[in-house]
């Protein structure tokens, strides 16, 4: 069906009431009119904290430890910023600056410390024997990453499937 003659289809529903339009004249202060939300995105929790860190990128995989005693550990890494500077991403919060590691069914097994550099690298390792996150299962593991600047902005949180390397 070409545009030409989806116009006068969409002249009659309009006429008809069937579509409707906003009334760019009505005030809507008290948040009736539903989602003000003006991001074109499909979240329901607004826009994000425009003072908020974010997360660029994440990685986290497993291998085996072969130096000395033989394990497995993980290692979680992620390049953050915020827009007062990377150096303002706190590197010692335990509250927020953290990799939590959620099960396949998204109940969450555990949470690391990330300590995050003046340019915004940030860096976490646990053992497998740690909380049992195995390393032969890798891949059913979700990492979520959160980091917080000196001033308690939390970033959005980043999930990434963890890897065998």
């Amino acid at each position: 069906m070409t545009i030409t003659r989806l116009f006068p289809l969409l002249a009659i529903a309009l006429s008809l009431g069937l579509i409707a339009c906003p009334d760019p004249d009505k005030d809507d202060t008290d948040g009736s009119e539903g989602d003000t939300d003006t991001d074109t995105d499909t979240d329901t929790d607004g826009d994000a904290d425009p003072d908020a860190p974010w997360i660029e990128e994440a990685d986290g995989y497993c291998y085996q430890h072969k130096t000395g005693d033989k394990f497995y550990q993980w290692e979680v890494n992620c390049i953050a910023d915020d827009p007062q500077g990377a150096d303002t991403i706190s590197s010692f919060d335990m509250e927020n600056s953290i990799v939590t590691v959620l099960n396949d069914a998204g109940g969450e097994l555990a949470a690391y410390q990330l300590v995050c550099n003046a340019s915004g690298e940030c860096f976490g390792s646990f053992r497998e024997s740690d909380h049992g996150i195995a390393c032969a299962s890798a891949t059913s593991y979700t990492l979520r990453f959160q980091v917080v600047d000196e001033d308690g902005n939390v970033s959005a949180p980043v999930s990434v499937t963890g890897r065998q390397q």
